[in-house]
């Protein structure tokens, strides 16, 4: 396993470290690698590198597309649709460039006796309802649910399956601080059957299902505590626009691959 960041490198240490360190763990993290998702030069090389330089003789046999921006912004208030813009190309153009280069490669015998694989993307309950504020993000995991399926088809020939796994509200190290604050958990609850908030091992189970089970392809799993069930998002107020918004920094460096310590 290898572990991809772009500005969260403490989490992926931290990621690292819990792997290894687990001695029930079949399956070990080799390290972890920088690439910034909005440079698609950076995903070309990244891929190479790994393909090349850390799993050699090995191969590819799982995928697994679970980077993203959660973008919140009014659409009025995209100056330049920059946001829109950056968002489509981290969670959809990168998401179809790692799935066209894991296909060239999977489907290639040279480097194992046998062909084949598994893609899983990771895409949202937002890709088949959503809210305000919320487009550009919503956008991109309508057409990442729809590519799911799509390239399921096209990639089935060559023994390659294609899933999709649609989480619901997961408090995550991106999110750990606004669900600290009760008022935000409490928020949330009325819309969720099951009564809790997700739990990330909720998500790796149905991961590992997507990923093991052999007549899964063009599977969009929804794992959400019942919410889509319900249908009923709370209202959150329209996001304040920033007194100045300008285009993103430019994508930083190339790619660092590190074995932490």
């Amino acid at each position: 396993m290898i572990v991809h960041y772009n500005t969260r490198r403490e989490g992926a240490i931290s990621t690292y470290k819990e792997i290894n360190d687990d001695k029930d763990s079949p399956g070990k993290c080799l390290g972890i690698i920088h690439s910034d998702f909005r440079d698609p030069k950076q995903i070309n090389e990244m891929f190479e590198y790994v393909t090349n330089n850390i799993l050699k003789d090995n191969r590819l046999d799982i995928l697994v597309n679970n980077a993203g921006i959660v973008s919140k912004l009014a659409v009025e208030d995209d100056d330049n649709l920059s946001t829109y813009h950056e968002t489509m190309a981290v969670n959809l153009h990168a998401p179809v460039q790692l799935m066209k280069l894991s296909l060239a490669h999977m489907k290639s015998t040279s480097s194992a006796k046998r062909k084949g694989g598994v893609i899983i993307n990771n895409t949202s309950i937002h890709g088949s309802r959503s809210v305000e504020y919320m487009s550009a993000y919503a956008a991109t995991k309508a057409a990442l649910d729809s590519l799911t399926q799509s390239l399921a088809c096209e990639f089935a020939p060559d023994g390659i399956r294609v899933n999709a796994i649609a989480p619901g509200v997961v408090p995550v190290e991106r999110t750990e601080q606004a669900f600290n604050d009760q008022s935000v958990v409490d928020m949330w609850l009325p819309h969720l059957p099951i009564g809790r908030l997700g739990y990330v091992e909720d998500i790796a189970q149905a991961t590992l299902t997507l990923a093991t089970n052999e007549w899964c392809t063009g599977t969009i799993l929804t794992v959400d505590g019942g919410m889509m069930a319900r249908s009923n998002m709370p209202f959150r107020p329209r996001p304040p626009k920033p007194e100045v918004q300008e285009i993103s920094e430019a994508p930083s460096s190339g790619v660092l691959f590190e074995i932490p310590t």
